[in-house]
């Protein structure tokens, strides 16, 4: 079994949170994925790493080591591994996480289900994701709902999604600026009934 990684902060992880966090998701999918908070987004990308093996997500058109069973992204396998190698030998930059985002949502909103066949939009684990949940507790979620794999090693998600909140903090929210004293407005000035601009 490989050894546990260390997130590496990367252009590709920053980009992976901000398409699940941005709106562009739900594009893609049709409206079927929501916006994810920070926090569920920061699980999901936790759940990417440990499905890849890859610690800043450059390496992610990956076949899973051993039994060679998963490909890509989610690790997909089966009917899912089919629809995935049809879609990827039309995409020769296959470890862009925008291009391995738009086929998970692609495949989330059923471009690519077998006969009617649902092959995961079924399970609603983006739209039934927990609102208020922690970045770990986002890890579990997604890796119980979405990912579903054989060996979970849950414990490695869990760590992963505690580096990636320490490395990807909330943002600062901006000063409110300071509200300017008001100016009071001086009368004019009349002398013998002649009234004088001020100056």
């Amino acid at each position: 079994m490989a050894e546990p990684l260390k997130i590496k902060p990367s252009p590709q992880i920053a980009r992976t949170i901000k398409l699940l966090t941005d709106g562009t998701m739900s594009k893609w999918s049709n409206g079927r994925i929501p916006k994810l908070s920070r926090e569920q987004a920061i699980g999901f990308t936790a759940n990417l790493i440990q499905e890849t093996g890859s610690a800043d997500l450059s390496n992610l058109d990956v076949v899973e080591q051993g039994r060679a069973e998963g490909r890509g992204i989610g690790q997909f396998t089966g009917a899912r591994r089919q629809a995935y190698e049809q879609w990827a030998s039309r995409y020769p930059n296959r470890n862009n996480p925008d291009a391995q985002l738009q086929y998970v949502a692609k495949e989330y909103r059923g471009d690519y289900d077998p006969n009617g066949n649902s092959l995961i939009g079924y399970t609603r684990s983006f739209e039934q994701a927990p609102k208020g949940i922690s970045p770990q507790d986002a890890a579990l979620y997604f890796s119980r709902t979405y990912f579903r794999p054989g060996e979970p090693h849950n414990e490695r998600r869990v760590d992963y999604a505690r580096q990636l909140d320490q490395a990807y903090p909330v943002a600062a929210p901006k000063p409110m600026p300071k509200p300017q004293a008001a100016v009071k407005k001086q009368s004019p000035l009349k002398i013998f009934g002649i009234t004088l601009p001020f100056q």
